[in-house]
């Protein structure tokens, strides 16, 4: 059951509610290969407020198991809740902008260890743009907390975990008629990203959602290689990409 309502312009409510009656419900209804696939049910309840050059998101997620073979300490987290806010704010007329990432979550399981992740990104960017470039030099600072329960003896029920992060962001965009009649254009972007993330030692850190993700042209010029916040992957790298697009 997927629901959305609106509460004007800046206030949303959207639920995602559902419950397998057991682990063959996929097996004997679902169509084709990825309907019988699923392992997890997601059902979550978020609300959106959105305001001007920022957004808070609040919202409780489960997840139900239909493999029931899956190890306990394999299964995914419970956010209960999750709070999330983004904004970005300009600071001069020349282009200077700061923006923050916040989230504080809740993640709960019936095995391993549980606990609050609080992270936080305050940026500051210059980026600059016109017709055919881009180029931005930005610098982040990431600090992330927890507050731990369910430990192994003697572990750090509160470890965290700071760092900066530079990066140079730059690309071109060339263009030329391909072709006259069929008013097509086609363009030639390359673009080049330098990132400098310095090493932290995050062995006592626990894993509640993050990973590596396969590689990717999204991925080839994220800032972190993981995806979610409880590792950082320390960088000294140089990405480098070309696309080309054919625009009618």
């Amino acid at each position: 059951l997927w629901h959305q309502t609106d509460f004007g312009d800046r206030l949303r409510l959207s639920a995602n509610i559902a419950q397998a009656s057991d682990g063959q419900y996929f097996e004997d209804f679902g169509l084709g290969p990825d309907g019988t696939s699923i392992t997890y049910l997601d059902r979550h309840v978020g609300l959106s407020w959105l305001g001007r050059g920022w957004r808070l998101d609040g919202r409780v997620q489960d997840f139900q198991t239909i493999d029931l073979s899956i190890d306990p300490l394999a299964r995914p987290y419970s956010r209960v809740p999750q709070f999330a806010f983004t904004g970005a704010w300009p600071v001069s007329e020349r282009g200077l902008t700061t923006s923050l990432d916040a989230e504080a979550t809740w993640f709960d399981r019936d095995a391993g260890t549980t606990g609050l992740r609080l992270d936080l990104a305050p940026r500051i960017a210059w980026p600059l743009r016109g017709p055919g470039y881009h180029f931005e030099p930005s610098a982040t600072y990431r600090m992330t907390a927890y507050r731990l329960s369910d430990l192994a003896p003697g572990a750090d029920d509160a470890p965290d975990r700071q760092a900066p992060i530079l990066s140079l962001d730059g690309g071109l965009v060339f263009e030329r008629e391909a072709s006259v009649r069929r008013k097509l254009v086609q363009t030639l972007e390359p673009r080049l990203r330098y990132t400098w993330i310095p090493f932290r030692d995050q062995a006592e850190l626990p894993v509640f959602d993050t990973a590596l993700p396969d590689l990717n042209l999204v991925q080839l010029f994220r800032t972190n290689r993981y995806v979610g916040a409880d590792r950082l992957g320390d960088a000294n790298e140089l990405a480098a990409g070309l696309t080309t697009r054919l625009i009618r």
